[in-house]
């Protein structure tokens, strides 16, 4: 089995089991449903306040904020489920037992707060507390959805069965559900597959606080270039031949590796030297190492210079590039900009807004980027495998491989369309986690979360990040290698690849939390209508 000898998270998986059944055991045997709907919103302001502590390094005024609005949802949770068990048309027609109705509830509810509302919060789902288990891999059928579908079904029925002593109906429904996944499981995930192409990637996880990355002048950023390409020689000469480089995000100053605003400001010249100058000593190693670099960078296009002598551009972008050894340049563009962190959700169409809110919670940061236009995959040609003889043993070939930069690795919409547009093989990720400051529990959520996007594609995953965590997830979400956060140093990753057919979460994408979604508007609609919830309602089957 592909989690043998995996470490087994306990207290996630305790807590991943308990929560959801004391809420809706609270929902449903309170007497006042406001009251309740408050007391679980303060009761669970001090365990989010404890997850989201790393917030309080990216802006501190944001730190409260995301802690109410993430414990908002645990008090709508039990509204919801308070109102829909004391349904009077579900209660007749039978249709929906307690775990069930829980399980839709929830998934449905995380669904908005991870892929809809304020365009993206995936962090903490209630699948990432069985991270590591055999579970996991459930989410190559509908998602990461279904995982979280599955613990909130099992936590209620579990517990509703202690509660009520009723063996049958739960368990019987949580066993079936389990046995009735694992084929398919089986027929989408591992059937047909066939070994990937042989590739080496170095790994650069470079160790920049981020407050020498937004106020370093151009003395440090010079020294600091400097560093990281000694740091890739170094690892190169003791690696021996790989096929691909990968730096973080954004490491590289300057306007980018555009050939058309390079070539504007060559013609601006002397006066435009130090804006080219970093940029060019990047690709001068990358063309000296004989080997493709792919590197974090912004992209200026359509520069000009305003009357005022500033250099303005008519786009921006956070690109990843990568840098041929024969001068070439292949670029992509992140399409989903991070929010409250490279956009403003809503607030945007408020310019004015926008800048107050900043001024006071975000100073120093530019919300000016723009989205790219479409996925694009990036391509090297790996080499081949020799034996000890000498001989070839696997012949290389050319490899595709998406780029999601930084929060894209976390959002399973934004992977799924970069795979499923570009038949890509592989997943590398560069992101810029220097934003966490000296706490590693950010970082370790960010792994968590995107280690999901290698099950749901059936895709392994390559992650550099600047202060960590730089890791290689194997297709089953297992995390197989792995630097150590906060330190600068190199990793050789040689990701096994699977040429197998599509995962059925590739051929549905999100359409199972969306069903859900329905269910829960159509149950909260029917419960409207006959006005007949009452105060501490039984639930429709027990």
């Amino acid at each position: 089995m592909p989690f043998t000898g995996a470490a087994i998270p306990v207290l996630p998986i305790v807590a991943s089991v308990c929560w959801p059944w004391l809420v809706v055991r609270t929902a449903l045997g309170a007497e006042h449903g406001r009251v309740m709907a408050v007391a679980l919103l303060v009761c669970f302001l001090v365990p989010w306040a404890i997850v989201l502590w790393w917030v309080q390094a990216i802006s501190v005024a944001g730190w409260p904020a995301l802690v109410v609005y993430s414990a908002a949802w645990t008090g709508l949770f039990a509204v919801l489920v308070r109102l829909l068990a004391g349904c009077t048309a579900l209660q007749r027609w039978r249709c929906l037992p307690l775990p069930v109705l829980a399980a839709v509830v929830y998934t449905a509810m995380e669904y908005l707060r991870a892929e809809v509302i304020f365009d993206a919060w995936p962090f903490y789902l209630a699948a990432h507390g069985v991270h590591g288990v055999l579970l996991m891999h459930y989410a190559s059928i509908a998602g990461v959805w279904l995982v979280s579908f599955i613990v909130v079904l099992a936590s209620v029925a579990i517990w509703h069965t202690l509660a009520t002593r009723s063996w049958w109906r739960p368990n019987m429904l949580w066993l079936l559900t389990v046995l009735l996944l694992l084929p398919l499981d089986m027929v989408f995930g591992q059937l047909g597959m066939r070994a990937g192409l042989p590739m080496r990637v170095l790994c650069v996880q470079t160790n920049l606080p981020q407050s020498n990355k937004m106020r370093a002048t151009p003395q440090q950023q010079a020294e600091t270039i400097a560093t990281f390409v000694q740091q890739t020689a170094d690892a190169l000469h003791k690696a021996g031949p790989v096929d691909l480089v990968v730096w973080p995000e954004t490491m590289v100053p300057g306007l980018g590796f555009d050939p058309t605003t390079w070539r504007d400001l060559e013609a601006m010249g002397p006066s435009a030297d130090h804006l080219l100058r970093l940029p060019r000593a990047v690709r001068d190693a990358a063309m000296a190492s004989g080997t493709p670099w792919l590197v974090g960078s912004p992209t200026w296009q359509d520069i000009r210079v305003t009357e005022e002598g500033y250099l303005e551009c008519d786009a921006r972008f956070n690109s990843a590039v990568m840098l041929q050894p024969d001068g070439t340049v292949h670029r992509y563009d992140k399409i989903f900009l991070t929010p409250f962190g490279e956009t403003m959700p809503w607030i945007r169409a408020w310019p004015w807004l926008e800048e107050n809110l900043m001024a006071v919670g975000a100073a120093g940061m530019a919300f000016d980027l723009r989205a790219g236009e479409a996925p694009e995959a990036l391509q090297v040609r790996t080499n081949d495998v020799l034996d000890e003889q000498g001989e070839v043993y696997r012949q290389g070939g050319p490899m595709r491989f998406v780029t999601p930069v930084c929060f894209e690795d976390a959002v399973p919409s934004v992977v799924r369309q970069l795979v499923c547009d570009t038949d890509a093989r592989l997943i590398i990720n560069i992101s810029n986690d220097g934003w966490f400051g000296t706490s590693d529990a950010g970082r370790r959520a960010h792994e968590i979360a995107a280690s999901y996007r290698t099950v749901e594609l059936d895709r392994p995953m390559i992650r550099v990040a600047n202060t960590g965590v730089t890791s290689y997830i194997n297709r089953f979400g297992q995390v197989r290698q792995r630097l150590a956060p906060r330190t600068a140093g190199a990793m050789l990753v040689e990701p096994r690849t699977a040429h197998g057919p599509p995962t059925m979460y590739a051929e549905i994408g999100n359409a199972f939390p969306q069903g859900l979604v329905g269910l829960t508007l159509l149950g909260w609609t029917l419960a409207l209508m006959t006005r007949r919830h009452s105060k501490g309602a039984s639930p429709c089957d027990v």
